[in-house]
C-alpha cells in the first residue's frame, strides 16, 4: 500500500482496506440534464450562484487493494464520453 495522492488518483482508507481514486478524465455536461425540477427556479439559482448552464464533470474508477489483491471498479469509459476522458490507463 502505498498512501499517497497525485493529481490523478486520490487514495483512502476503508477499513483494511486502501481504495484509489482513479481519474478517467472530465467533461462538459448540461444542468438541464443533471438536475430535476422546475427549469425556472434552476435557472435562476445557478444565475444567482454565478453559475453556468453547464457542468464539469468528473469520470472516476476505483482500485481496491485489500493487500492480498487488487480489484478495479469500472474500466472507465475511453474516449466514449468525449476527448477529455480515457486517461484512466496513465493514472492507473
Amino acid at each position: 500500500m502505498i498512501k499517497s495522492d497525485s493529481p490523478g488518483f486520490f487514495r483512502l482508507m476503508v477499513g483494511d482496506c486502501e481504495v484509489t481514486v482513479l481519474s478517467d478524465g472530465k467533461n462538459l455536461l448540461a444542468a438541464a440534464k443533471l438536475l430535476q425540477g422546475d427549469t425556472a427556479r434552476i435557472a435562476d439559482a445557478l444565475k444567482s450562484n454565478f453559475l453556468g448552464e453547464q457542468f464539469e464533470t468528473s469520470h472516476n474508477s476505483f482500485l481496491v487493494n485489500t493487500g492480498d489483491k487488487l480489484v478495479l471498479v469500472d474500466a472507465g469509459a475511453g474516449t466514449l464520453l468525449g476527448p477529455h476522458t480515457g486517461k484512466l490507463l496513465g493514472n492507473l
